[in-house]
């Protein structure tokens, strides 16, 4: 009696990767180690595993903060709006160190995002 075959995506594609001797044994003990042929332990790692960011984790702190100095800023922003709505409000040197500060913000903002 014959077995069924599952039905999933066969694999067709092929990919030829040039190893040191030495990433070669690193390759085998970690499949090993993972209880897997190497064929396997190469896709599974190549297909699922995370790769770690270069990107710099200072640089995201960074523009993170200026995230929110940026979020703080609006709200004080909409609340001298809805001021101005109701016919009263700050004045207009208020306004504009606002202005001034999200301005502050936004070269903060851009800074970090070039560190990245």
């Amino acid at each position: 009696m014959r077995r069924a075959r599952a039905t999933r995506e066969s694999r067709s594609v092929q990919l030829a990767v040039r190893y040191t001797p030495g990433e070669w044994e690193q390759i085998e003990a970690r499949a090993a180690a993972a209880g897997l042929g190497v064929t396997d332990y190469v896709r599974v790692a190549a297909v699922h595993a995370a790769i770690n960011s270069k990107v710099d984790k200072a640089a995201i702190v960074a523009l993170e903060r200026q995230g929110a100095v940026l979020r703080g800023l609006l709200e004080r922003l909409e609340a001298i709006r809805s001021q101005l709505l109701r016919g009263s409000g700050p004045s207009p040197q208020t306004v504009e160190r606002v202005v001034a500060e999200i301005r502050q913000g936004l070269v903060g903002l851009s800074e970090a995002v070039k560190r990245l």
